[in-house]
């Protein structure tokens, strides 16, 4: 019999109450987050934060990093006994109170990684983002709350975009400075003891104005939007996801840069501007989104037809951990767009006509004996469910190159082509070489053909599906660009795979 079952146990021993008070103190800060205060303190005794955090109030930042955005009961007690801080002065140094949705609060929360991989375990490390010109007017550096909320972008009192790097040595600012072994100087760089003063590039009024309101909207809960009014925080960010996920996951490369480029020009961005904006990171996403909200919702229109995204209720069915309430309260808000569909007539109209013709992918797969055909019977099923390229090599953690090869090749030669091994040079007869060497032989070589172009073009001409590798030795070893440029015999097939 277990002691347990006898006696009333805890699981764990409550954390004894701290009976001693600290011999520093320091007044926080207006609008100073709590991580700063403790580094400020840490500096006082000649301690790095998280060594000091450990000694003078038994909490180890290894195991919850970020816990000073939002202490628990416990930490929150154990401050308050030995800190000498008022309940009011510490919460207003955190996020305690303030509405959070969707991980909103994450390291660079607007990124594509995000996006695209939006299970991706939390980092342990965190990047910082620090107005320089703040920190080069304080007596004494600190970094302001709302730095270290994941979407921030703007300083709106200098009206400049963060800077995340150190502007000497360009090294990152990041959490990994709390884990050194020296205390932490705000005004300079640990690596290379550079002054963190930048004059970073100016940020243009409506990203500004939009952050203010999204500041608003978190802290209460709900808030006023441009463009949109008044809105729920979680809402909002169900907003920004949906656009987002369509910008950098269901869009290919050319149509994206141009929606880049239209979003500069009516920005006002300068050209050179157009390509210093980091459209990866958070101010890119809210320049973005300031231009869409702008006009609402024929903005939204216009990127989800410019971009040929899927429909809207394809887009809100691959957001993660997203609720039926949520979901209908965004197809809500998004009413006048709820009609919009995909107008692109290639591979996806190919896949719906084969399921309209009772192929279900899903079966075949179930019934496949060989790993390659479950393989491509699945990816060929996630597509034609919706899921996009990127998600379904995630998935198959195969490339997207591989999955694009799958589609041409079956969408130009039918699924069972899709199942076929690649031919190698091995596998050809002598027939079938001298045939493309004497084709290739009378082409031109034009400087953008790369292997998957000449694969392609022997498979249209020949009928012969041959790896890339395949085809690349084919073009070089039977096209060279001078006749003295290859001095190595031509390509033949006598049984053994040697030349």
């Amino acid at each position: 019999m277990w002691r347990s079952e006898l006696y009333a146990t805890e699981v764990h021993e409550p954390l004894a109450p701290l009976k001693y008070v600290l011999p520093v103190y320091t007044a926080p800060i207006a609008g100073e987050a709590l991580l700063s205060w403790l580094s400020r303190l840490a500096a006082m005794v000649g301690q790095s934060p998280l060594l000091f955090t450990r000694h003078a109030f038994g909490i180890d930042s290894l195991g919850r990093p970020e816990w000073w955005r939002r202490p628990t009961t416990d930490q929150r007690d154990r401050l308050l006994a030995v800190s000498g801080l008022t309940p009011r002065q510490l919460d207003r140094m955190t996020l305690q109170g303030w509405s959070t949705a969707r991980n909103d609060e994450t390291d660079t929360r607007f990124s594509p990684r995000r996006v695209t991989h939006p299970r991706q375990y939390a980092r342990g490390v965190r990047t910082m983002f620090v107005c320089g010109e703040c920190l080069a007017e304080d007596e004494i550096p600190y970094l302001r709350r709302e730095w270290l909320i994941g979407w921030q972008a703007v300083c709106p009192r200098h009206r400049k975009v963060l800077m995340r790097g150190c502007p000497h040595c360009g090294w990152k600012l990041s959490s990994l400075w709390l884990r050194g072994k020296e205390p932490i100087d705000w005004h300079r760089c640990t690596r290379c003891q550079g002054a963190l003063v930048l004059d970073g590039p100016r940020a243009i009024d409506a990203v500004i104005t939009l952050q203010k309101a999204m500041v608003e909207t978190k802290r209460r809960g709900a808030g006023v939007i441009p463009g949109l009014g008044l809105i729920q925080w979680e809402l909002f960010t169900v907003i920004v996801d949906l656009v987002l996920r369509a910008v950098w996951a269901e869009a290919n490369i050319d149509r994206r840069e141009a929606l880049f480029a239209m979003v500069a020009k009516d920005l006002s961005l300068l050209r050179v501007g157009r390509f210093r904006t980091n459209w990866k990171g958070n101010y890119g996403a809210l320049a973005l989104m300031s231009w869409i909200l702008a006009e609402w919702p024929h903005q939204l229109r216009r990127v989800l037809e410019m971009l040929d995204t899927p429909s809207i209720d394809t887009l809100l069915g691959q957001l993660d951990e997203l609720t039926e309430a949520s979901k209908i309260r965004a197809r809500t808000l998004m009413r006048d767009v709820l009609d919009h569909r995909p107008q692109t007539a290639g591979w996806r109209q190919w896949l719906s006509g084969l399921v309209a013709d009772g192929m279900d992918f899903r079966a075949l797969a179930q019934g496949a004996a060989e790993w390659r055909h479950i393989e491509r019977f699945t990816a060929l099923a996630m597509l034609s469910e919706g899921r996009s390229i990127r998600d379904t090599a995630r998935v198959l953690q195969v490339s997207t190159n591989m999955i694009k090869r799958w589609i041409e090749v079956g969408s130009t030669y039918g699924v069972e082509a899709v199942l076929r091994r690649p031919l190698r040079i091995t596998d050809l007869t002598n027939d079938q070489i001298g045939e493309i060497a004497a084709w290739l032989a009378t082409m031109p070589r034009p400087s953008h053909w790369t292997g998957d172009t000449i694969r392609s073009e022997i498979a249209a001409r020949f009928g012969l599906m041959i790896t890339t590798h395949a085809a690349l030795r084919l073009f070089v070893e039977n096209h060279p660009r001078r006749p003295e440029w290859s001095k190595r015999s031509p390509v033949r097939n006598d049984g053994t795979g040697t030349r």
